[in-house]
């Protein structure tokens, strides 16, 4: 671990107890921290690098050290709020693809925010901003799509994309339910496939058909996918990105940027070969996500890196039910075996307890979860009303961060 020279001695007990968590953890998994802080001597931002375990294993002792680690990270912000942060914690991610299945994938670090202000005007799809910066034409790089989260208000956590902007406007791609002129706002370019993928990168490519190619699927936003695989020779086609209709012939070249919202899931399947990871570098979320979701089934990304639980993301606006999951929203929980748990939320104390239950096939009722049940980055919403946003909270201590 490589730290500047801390001249404040608390600082020094926090990283040295960091060190110690880093020489047990015996992984080969890094995570990133960036601090700036003014007990540092030097007047660049210093950089906090120590290993973990994966925080997306699921057996317990690998999820304990990045859990208590960030926790620690959370408490020093805490007790010592005299010391401002002037960046958010930012790093990289690694999630293990295996061969022979399908993979699900979320996004829990993020690109950073390239602007940010406040809402000074509302219209049908349209939002007048003040910007923190000279102007959005300054800040946004043309022809990208971008999603506008607003952080404050009523209508916090909720996402729009767009690619339509000027110095103080953009046109987003439909209303904003609850927002009011003054709310603030963050501005992010999305991720894209070939961003997340360079050169395909670590999947396994085809020559010229998917047949034997990692195939990438991208939620549609209708409830379906879209499907692709990187293509290796220039044999009947140029190499490069192609669609894939059903993951066994090649449709057409992908000549433009495919973006990602990062609070989709989204799904690889692999093919034969051994183990792949997956790495993810951005900024930790530290505010709620509003995911839309449609009746049927959606893939959803839970954005805070760890210590996100069933009770803490709370998933408000799921649709529970008095006594049975039949007509209950079913939140679905990838395992290490590729398989899912059912959860649902029961909504009277009728024939059981209120609270979060295991079923085992969606129409059981199951038991009641008394114990912590840990999220993956990446979880299923089969949702049985009519579409809406989710909130999905990140855990009370990422507001120190």
């Amino acid at each position: 671990m490589q730290i500047g020279w801390l001249k404040n001695s608390r600082w020094k007990t926090f990283f040295l107890v960091l060190s110690l968590l880093w020489r047990s953890s015996n992984s080969k998994k890094r995570w990133r921290v960036k601090m700036s802080d003014k007990h540092v001597t030097s007047s660049q931002p210093k950089t906090l690098d120590y290993k973990i375990s994966n925080p997306y294993h699921l057996a317990a002792m690998k999820t304990l050290i990045p859990l208590t680690a960030l926790a620690m990270l959370v408490a020093t912000s805490t007790t010592y709020a005299q010391t401002p942060a002037y960046s958010k914690p930012s790093g990289y991610t690694t999630q293990v693809l295996k061969p022979n299945r399908l993979n699900y994938v979320g996004l829990n670090v993020l690109t950073p925010s390239l602007a940010s202000g406040a809402i000074t005007a509302i219209g049908n799809s349209g939002l007048d901003l003040s910007d923190n910066k000279a102007s959005l034409l300054t800040a946004l790089p043309s022809g990208k799509m971008h999603t506008i989260e607003i952080t404050s208000g009523t209508a916090v956590g909720s996402v729009r994309e767009f690619t339509s902007f000027n110095n103080t406007r953009v046109t987003t791609s439909a209303a904003i339910t609850g927002l009011a002129v003054g709310d603030k706002y963050i501005i992010r370019k999305n991720l894209t496939l070939q961003e997340l993928f360079p050169n395909g990168a670590p999947l396994t490519g085809g020559a010229v058909q998917p047949l034997n190619a990692d195939v990438v699927e991208i939620p549609n936003g209708s409830g379906g996918f879209t499907s692709y695989f990187y293509k290796t020779s220039n044999t009947n086609g140029p190499i490069g990105w192609w669609t894939t209709p059903n993951a066994s012939t090649r449709g057409v070249q992908v000549t433009a940027d495919v973006p990602l919202l990062y609070t989709d899931g989204i799904r690889i399947r692999r093919r034969a070969g051994v183990d792949k990871n997956l790495v993810i570098t951005g900024q930790v979320k530290t505010t709620s996500s509003r995911t839309y979701v449609v009746t049927g089934s959606n893939p959803i990304s839970v954005n805070s890196p760890v210590g996100s639980t069933l009770a803490n993301s709370a998933f408000g606006g799921l649709q529970g039910h008095a006594t049975s999951p039949a007509t209950a929203d079913i939140l679905l929980v990838p395992i290490s075996t590729g398989a899912f748990r059912r959860y649902w939320r029961k909504t009277s104390a009728t024939g059981g307890p209120i609270g979060w239950y295991l079923t085992p096939d969606g129409v059981a009722v199951g038991t009641i979860q008394t114990k912590t049940v840990n999220l993956p980055p990446y979880c299923l919403i089969e949702r049985k009303g009519a579409a809406r946003f989710i909130e999905v909270k990140v855990p009370t201590n990422y507001s120190n961060l």
